[in-house]
């Protein structure tokens, strides 16, 4: 029995081979999933009341082009498009609380929508009288293109430079995810004043041994050792890390214990590069990777927004 293990294991080093990371599984697209929502609502366990509106929102979002998605007395969402150049169309959102006293950005997380945060961003922007906008990347929702780091940062940078010219100045950028590298970068760019980061990426790197872990669990432990990840250079030098040293404002970072899709080592790891005086580590217990918006946490962010 030994020697068939060994055998076994011998052929599959012999087959081991460089695996190429694309950048389509580190940044994949988000397109609207009318059916995919529409048994999430029916499945909720909210009242018909506000499943009413949320498929009102769905249908709004989803089979039309309308630009004011929802306006009541506390709060208006609006839907809007810019062109970050001639040759392609980006979707955004604005939600815009009665008397807002700043403005912020959030980034999403990879491969996420507008439809998983919208009841999150209502609650955060009215709570804290903040403006909040909210970039479609290429290829999410009704945004034209494909998702790709190579046009990420230009098209954030576009879309800040848009806002600015009617809005004035940013306040803050709350990234989540993935989308904590946008926020991170734009915002030592651009000097923005508050950085919020949930659940952070830190850098390349280390991002390629927890794939490279997730990949060889059970007998591939065995093979680790053998197995190389590789990815582009233009991925490779992307660093949370490495950015977030040249950052100067406040800083809050929250991470969960027990978040096996980017571990907490990672937001650690951000928190420690953080060389502005004005910062803080939330360390949550559990609740994996959406710790952030459990309703307890997410309290926590708007407390520090106020």
């Amino acid at each position: 029995m030994n020697k068939i293990i060994v055998l076994g294991l011998t052929i599959l080093f012999v087959s081991c081979k460089t695996i190429e990371i694309q950048e389509k599984n580190a940044f994949r697209d988000s397109k609207y999933n009318y059916e995919l929502y529409e048994k999430y609502i029916d499945r909720s366990d909210i009242s018909e009341e506000d499943k009413k509106q949320l498929y009102n929102i769905l249908h709004d979002l989803v089979k039309t082009d309308k630009k004011e998605i929802i306006k009541n007395e506390t709060i208006t969402v609006n839907r809007d498009f810019f062109k970050p150049n001639d040759s392609i169309t980006l979707e955004y959102f604005e939600f815009v609380p009665e008397n807002y006293k700043k403005s912020g950005f959030f980034f999403l997380g990879n491969g996420s929508t507008i439809l998983r945060v919208f009841d999150d961003l209502e609650k955060l922007a009215r709570a804290t009288q903040t403006k909040i906008y909210v970039l479609n990347y290429r290829g999410y929702g009704k945004s034209e293109g494909e998702p790709s780091f190579k046009t990420v940062f230009s098209d954030n940078q576009h879309f800040l430079n848009f806002v600015q010219k009617k809005q004035g100045k940013i306040n803050v950028a709350i990234g989540y995810s993935l989308g904590t590298v946008s926020a991170t970068y734009l915002s030592a760019d651009n000097k923005i004043p508050e950085l919020i980061l949930l659940a952070p990426i830190s850098n390349a790197k280390e991002t390629v041994a927890v794939i490279k872990k997730r990949q060889t669990r059970g007998i591939g432990i065995v093979l680790r050792p053998f197995i190389k990840l590789k990815m582009p250079d233009y991925l490779s030098d992307l660093s949370n890390n490495d950015k977030i040293k040249s950052y100067k404002g406040k800083v809050i970072i929250m991470h969960a214990k027990d978040d096996e899709t980017l571990p907490y080592a990672m937001g650690v790891s951000v928190y420690n590069n953080v060389t502005s005086p004005d910062k803080e580590f939330i360390s949550l217990e559990g609740g994996g990777h959406k710790a952030p918006f459990d309703q307890a946490n997410w309290n926590t962010i708007i407390e520090r927004l106020r």
